[in-house]
C-alpha cells in the first residue's frame, strides 16, 4: 500500500510567517511478512520468514529459511505481483570467499500466491525443476487450519474414545493403494519408499526404513484396507496391559498445499500407479506414521524419540537400545555384526553435538540413520530425508563419535 503524507514546516520571526513548506507526496514503504514452513527436495524440511516490502511501484521480497540440519538460507531479489500472485527473481550469496573464487551467484524463481486469510502458498524453481514447496501465514496466525483425523474407533479392548488428530497443513485426500512396486523395486515394500518429511519423527521413519529391508513382510502385515479409503493398522503392543491396538484411519493427509499443487508435508512414498490414466500413490509409510499420531493424540506428539519403541509396535517383537558411551569402537564393531549375521534391522542416534567429525562428514545432530550396509568393514548410514546422506562410509570408531545410541531389533 502507498501511503501519501504531508509535511508542514512553520517559522516565525515577531509573529509574522517566514515560511510555508508543503512536501507532497512522501511514499512509506508497505512491509508484509509471513511466517513460512515447507519441504526443501535437497536439504529436508524448512521454517523461516518471508517479506515483501512494497514502496512505490516497486517490489522487494526476502525470503530466510533454516534447515532441520542447522544450515540457513537467505535470498532476495525484485518480483513483480499480478492479482494474487507474485513472481521473483530471487539470488543466493555465495559469501566472500565464493567471491574471491569467481562464482556467480546462484538465481531461483520464488512464485508465491496469496489468499485474504493472510496466507500464502510457495515454491521455488531453477529452471522447471521444483526446489522447495511450502507455504506460510502472516505472524500470529496459523499457517492453516486445525481439523479432526481422528479414527472411529479403537479396538485394543479399552474402548478408548476417538482421539483428535491436530494438523497445522492443509487436509488433502491422497487416493492410492497401500502397498507399490516403485520403478527399479525389487518387490513392493522397499527400505527407498518412505521419506521423512516436515515433522520432526526421524526415528519412526528410519525405523520403517529399516524395517522394509530386514523384513518387508512385517510391515505387509501391519495393514488392512477396509475400503473407501479407509484402512485399519496394527500397532502392537501400546493397548492397555500391553495389548494391541488396531485403529481405523483414512487416506486424508497433512499437505503443503491444495488440489492439484497438493503434496504430503509428513512422510511419504515417491512410488506412483498409474491405473487407466488415473495415478495412485503408495500410502503404507503414511498410513503407519498416521496411525501412531492418532494413537498418541497429534503428530506434534510423536515429534522426537527413539527407534526402538517403533522396532517394537511395527513387529511386535523386542528391541534394544544401546548406548555408545559405555562402548569403544571395537564393541560397537561386535554390536553390529552380530546383529547384522541374524539379519536385525539396525539404526544409528547421533549426539546433539557431532563435531567437527560430523560436520565434515555432513552428519547432522540429534538425527537418526538407517545402518544401510557395509562396506570394506566400514558402514553406509542412510538418511530418512532420502537426501543429504553422510559424504562417505564410517567406522565403527566414528560411530562412537557420532552416536549416542545404537538400534536393534530383534526380529
Amino acid at each position: 500500500m502507498t501511503r501519501t503524507y504531508v509535511q508542514i514546516s512553520w517559522g516565525f520571526t515577531a509573529g509574522a510567517v517566514l515560511g510555508l513548506v508543503v512536501t507532497l507526496p512522501l511514499f512509506a514503504a508497505e512491509r508484509e511478512q509471513f511466517n513460512v514452513e515447507g519441504l526443501d527436495r535437497a536439504r529436508g524440511p524448512f521454517v523461516g520468514q518471508l517479506e515483501l516490502i512494497t514502496e512505490g511501484s516497486k517490489l522487494q521480497v526476502v525470503r530466510s529459511v533454516r534447515f532441520r540440519d542447522g544450515g540457513s538460507e537467505t535470498t532476495s531479489g525484485v518480483g513483480r505481483r499480478q492479482g494474487n500472485q507474485i513472481r521473483a527473481s530471487l539470488q543466493l550469496a555465495v559469501g566472500a570467499e565464493g567471491a574471491l573464487r569467481g562464482r556467480s551467484s546462484k538465481t531461483v524463481e520464488l512464485r508465491l500466491r496469496l489468499d485474504r486469510s493472510g496466507r500464502c502458498q510457495t515454491r521455488c524453481l531453477e529452471g522447471r525443476s521444483i526446489l522447495s514447496k511450502g507455504h506460510g501465514a502472516h505472524p500470529g496466525k496459523e499457517l492453516s487450519f486445525a481439523a479432526d483425523l481422528g479414527p472411529k474407533g479403537a479396538t485394543d479392548g479399552s474402548k478408548k474414545s476417538a482421539k483428535k488428530l491436530q494438523s497445522e497443513h492443509f487436509l488433502e485426500r491422497f487416493e492410492g493403494v497401500p502397498f507399490v512396486k516403485g520403478k527399479g523395486d525389487a518387490r513392493e515394500i522397499e527400505g527407498n519408499d518412505p521419506e521423512q518429511g516436515a515433522l520432526g519423527d526421524c526415528y519412526l521413519v528410519a525405523a520403517m526404513i529399516a524395517v522394509a529391508r530386514s523384513d518387508p513382510k512385517v510391515i505387509r502385515r501391519m495393514i488392512t484396507s477396509k475400503g473407501g479409503g479407509k484402512y485399519s493398522v496394527k500397532l502392537s503392543g501400546l493397548g492397555s496391559w500391553g495389548r494391541d491396538v488396531s485403529l481405523t484411519v483414512d487416506d486424508t493427509f497433512p499437505s503443503t498445499g491444495k488440489g492439484r499443487r497438493k503434496m504430503l508435508a509428513y512422510v511419504s512414498s515417491t512410488d506412483r500407479k498409474t491405473v487407466r490414466g488415473t495415478k495412485f500413490y503408495e500410502l503404507w509409510p503414511s498410513l503407519l506414521e498416521k496411525a501412531y499420531a492418532t494413537h498418541k493424540g497429534s503428530f506434534a506428539k510423536i515429534e522426537g524419540g527413539h527407534s526402538d519403541g517403533p522396532f517394537e509396535f511395527i513387529s511386535g517383537k523386542s528391541a534394544s537400545s544401546y548406548y555408545t558411551f559405555f562402548r569403544n569402537g571395537k564393541d560397537i564393531a561386535t554390536l553390529i555384526r552380530n546383529a547384522r549375521a541374524k539379519g536385525y534391522p539396525i539404526c544409528v542416534g547421533t549426539k546433539s553435538d557431532t563435531g567437527k567429525l560430523g560436520r565434515r562428514l555432513n552428519v547432522t545432530g540429534n538425527h537418526v540413520y538407517v545402518l544401510w550396509g557395509v562396506k570394506g568393514g566400514r558402514y553406509q548410514l542412510y538418511n530418512p530425508w532420502a537426501s543429504s546422506h553422510p559424504s562417505r562410509t564410517v567406522t565403527a570408531a566414528e560411530i562412537q563419535k557420532l552416536a549416542s545410541h545404537v538400534y536393534v531389533g530383534e526380529f
